[in-house]
């Protein structure tokens, strides 16, 4: 398996190791997390930052391409109506452009709401996903790779019970 800059990982698959295919050239991507590696009650903000500090080093010396965990998602972009903060995503996609790392958007609306929408009548679940798809992707655009526009819906059909049969179809 190579990093984006072309060098071996190293990594192991059982017991077998991964390389390169030949004739094609993969580029590998993970998940990012602005909170990895995750704070413990017993670490002091020094300690914290340092982590955060070491796990970007290595994370950026390894991928061509990431998808945000959870950043970029409805319930952590707009916990209240109305009131949008992106600066966490906007700081982590600084820094994957800072490194050459391509991003993919993901869950524009997906499963998991933020609270205020699960009380949203039909009418203004409709209005606010109408509203929040084409802000997000005009925000981003020309900044990243693709989206998942909505995510997992089939098995959690949360737009279908709240909406109708064909809700997945209107956000597109």
């Amino acid at each position: 398996m190579d990093r984006k800059d072309g060098q071996h990982l190293g990594m192991k698959e059982g017991t077998k190791r991964v390389k390169r295919a030949r004739t094609h050239q993969l580029s590998y991507g993970s998940i990012a997390s602005h909170c990895n590696p995750s704070p413990k009650k017993t670490r002091g903000y020094i300690e914290i930052k340092a982590l955060r500090r070491k796990y970007q080093q290595w994370f950026t010396s390894r991928f061509a391409y990431t998808t945000f965990e959870n950043e970029m998602k409805w319930y952590s972009t707009e916990q209240s109506p109305g009131k949008e903060n992106y600066s966490v995503p906007d700081a982590m996609l600084r820094l994957m452009k800072q490194h050459k790392i391509a991003v993919r958007g993901d869950n524009i609306v997906a499963k998991y709401q933020p609270n205020w929408v699960k009380s949203c009548s039909q009418r203004e679940l409709k209005l606010a996903a109408e509203r929040r798809i084409p802000y997000v992707v005009s925000k981003y655009k020309r900044k990243l790779i693709g989206w998942d526009v909505i995510n997992e819906n089939l098995p959690n059909n949360y737009f279908e019970s709240k909406l109708g049969e064909d809700a997945s179809a209107l956000f597109f």
